[in-house]
């Protein structure tokens, strides 16, 4: 069983996108008296380059169902609608900022423990660790809406981080989580 790797580009754009979310997390963290607009900004970016990477991977994904194919196209799509809203309207209320943070983190590890379950060609390990960060991105998502205040300005940092970290992963192995013939085995 041979592992397909991903088109370089798509390996460039997922180790940038991990980079940008692991430097604006920091940025948030640098700045915890100006935690509530650099979150806005920053946060929203983030949650833009990790919509896009979801999108991505759902239409480049060369194997797997058309359902997962789509759910990590809409997934992303979301992302990069909820984190638009902040961007346009950067007075928003803190509450509305959270709220719509935590949404992008469930739908982020959502996302996640769809591509770790589907995947079969990926090593166990890469499995087991995207899962994981899905786990944990819906676990920060959580806990961002029951405390807002501490959870934005140091939790929600360090699940950026993870996720940027899991990004930059995925981009340096160049493994594409999934391909046909996993697929038609799974059927049978």
């Amino acid at each position: 069983m041979s592992v397909q790797r991903t088109p370089l580009w798509f390996r460039f754009f997922q180790i940038t996108a991990g980079i940008i979310a692991i430097v604006l997390s920091g940025a948030v963290l640098a700045g915890p008296v100006s935690a509530v607009f650099t979150m806005t900004v920053l946060f929203s970016i983030a949650l833009i380059f990790l919509g896009i990477e979801r999108i991505t991977v759902g239409m480049t994904s060369s194997g797997g169902s058309k359902e997962s194919r789509i759910g990590n196209i809409v997934l992303g799509v979301i992302s990069v609608g909820i984190s638009g809203l902040p961007m346009i309207f950067p007075l928003f209320a803190f509450k509305i900022i959270v709220f719509l943070i935590s949404f992008g983190l469930l739908f982020t590890g959502i996302g996640r423990i769809m591509q770790g379950i589907s995947s079969k060609t990926a090593d166990r390990w890469y499995r087991a660790t995207v899962i994981g960060i899905g786990i944990f991105a819906i676990v920060f998502s959580v806990l961002v809406s029951v405390y807002p205040i501490l959870t934005t300005t140091i939790m929600l940092s360090v699940a950026f981080v993870i996720l940027g970290i899991e990004c930059i992963m995925a981009g340096t192995t160049g493994q594409r989580t999934m391909n046909l013939e996993d697929m038609k085995r799974s059927l049978k």
